[in-house]
């Protein structure tokens, strides 16, 4: 159903999370909202914090991995 776009959010969906599902299920893929389309969306952004990223830690696991 969702290849053919035969879907309906619940009720309880905001509008504008509404929106959002639709835009994230649409079937045309020239249509659908990209990544950084989706990070600007206000509803998503909401209180997003971005990561911590440790540098030196994530350096010290990659050295760990055997090639």
């Amino acid at each position: 159903k969702i290849h053919k776009g035969d879907y309906k959010c619940p009720p309880w969906f905001s509008s504008e999370v509404r929106r959002l599902v639709l835009r994230l299920l649409d079937p045309n893929p020239r249509t659908r909202i990209t990544v950084p389309q989706l990070m600007e969306v206000p509803w998503f952004r909401w209180d997003f914090k971005r990561p911590q990223i440790d540098r030196d830690a994530t350096f010290d696991l990659l050295n760990d991995v055997d090639s």
